[in-house]
């Protein structure tokens, strides 16, 4: 099921289906497409794993339901290279995590 309503994340983008969003969580923040949309609260992420200067896709599928609230980042900027992604504004995802987790608390 998809829903029907305009949903944005933290940084008042939209979110869809392959989207790539940054979501923050309490040890850290990780990069993942947006796999399905069922409502604010039930958002599906297929996430990377990072790895020395660059993400790939983990060996074991690593896909988790998220609330809307956590997703603070979606104007990624990842280029696939091979079998990996470079996420060019990393530095700039980090500072805005750190932001992001001085004003809000992660579950």
């Amino acid at each position: 099921m998809y829903c029907t309503v305009d949903l944005q994340a933290h940084d008042n983008q939209n979110l869809y289906v392959g989207r790539w969003v940054a979501v923050a969580y309490d040890i850290g923040f990780f990069v993942g497409k947006v796999t399905m949309i069922d409502t604010v609260e039930r958002i599906t992420i297929n996430f990377l794993t990072k790895c020395k200067d660059s993400f790939k896709w983990p060996k074991r599928k690593d896909t988790a339901t998220v609330n809307a609230k956590y997703i603070y980042y979606s104007c990624l900027r990842i280029q696939q290279v091979g079998k990996t992604f470079v996420l060019h504004n990393e530095d700039y995802v980090q500072t805005l995590y750190e932001s992001y987790k001085k004003k809000n608390t992660c579950d």
